[in-house]
């Protein structure tokens, strides 16, 4: 929900004239990585709804099997998971900077949220927060990592890495999303809301923000060509 509120309060403000040259920049890779990302949960949190019920929930009397079935078509329309990627590595292409802006707003939001927890009376007794946030930072590091060897690698190479660096950005950005909200949380909430929104971020960085998970580097072009062999030549 932070990423897609995000990225409308970014279109409100492109609609009344008021979003910045980097704002612009953020919201056109939003675009795509909004609808692959969410598309994805949405399928998979469907899914998880269903087992809760159990052979119930299998059965069409509760509905949920039509929901799954209704869920799956967003990852689909309007751009597969695949294309949206590709629509990424487009954007990227025409504006390199895009990236850059995207990536320094995402630290500006945990960087602010890191500043403001610090001030707070009530930080000592919620010291996972600093774990949280240097999680993002290490997958920060991890992202620009990959970015800088996709400058040399060609058009197969970066499309063969899109959906991991798609994936990757998405994650961030919502996790720095819900950072500036625990933030906002210390000052206007109680120690209940802290803990439970501590856990959401905490559930969420264990599923998706996984640093080490992100590759490095692009694959060889011998990765692709083995890949391609025994996908294919089984055909």
């Amino acid at each position: 929900m932070h990423l897609i509120y995000y990225a409308l309060f970014l279109q409100g403000k492109e609609e009344t004239g008021t979003l910045t040259e980097g704002e612009t920049k953020v919201l056109r890779l939003l675009i795509p990585l909004v609808k692959l990302f969410t598309g994805k949960l949405c399928v998979k949190g469907t899914s998880e709804l269903l087992e809760c019920f159990g052979g119930m929930g299998y059965m069409e009397d509760s509905g949920i099997p039509r929901i799954l079935r209704d869920a799956q078509v967003l990852p689909i329309w309007e751009g597969t998971t695949n294309i949206l990627s590709l629509d990424v590595l487009r954007a990227l292409g025409k504006s390199p900077d895009s990236l850059k802006a995207f990536i320094e707003m995402a630290l500006s939001k945990i960087h602010q949220a890191r500043s403001s927890i610090s001030t707070s009376s009530l930080a000592p007794a919620f010291p996972e927060t600093s774990q949280l946030i240097q999680r993002a930072l290490d997958t920060t590091s991890a992202i620009e990592t990959l970015v800088v060897s996709l400058s040399a690698a060609s058009k197969i190479q970066k499309e063969s890495i899109a959906r991991d660096l798609s994936f990757a950005l998405a994650a961030l950005m919502t996790f720095a999303l819900m950072i500036e909200h625990i933030s906002w949380s210390f000052s206007h909430l109680s120690r209940e809301d802290i803990s439970s929104n501590l856990f959401s971020a905490q559930l969420f960085a264990d599923i998706h923000l996984q640093p080490s998970s992100i590759p490095k580097r692009p694959f060889s072009p011998s990765d692709i060509e083995t890949g391609h062999r025994s996908l294919f030549g089984r055909l």
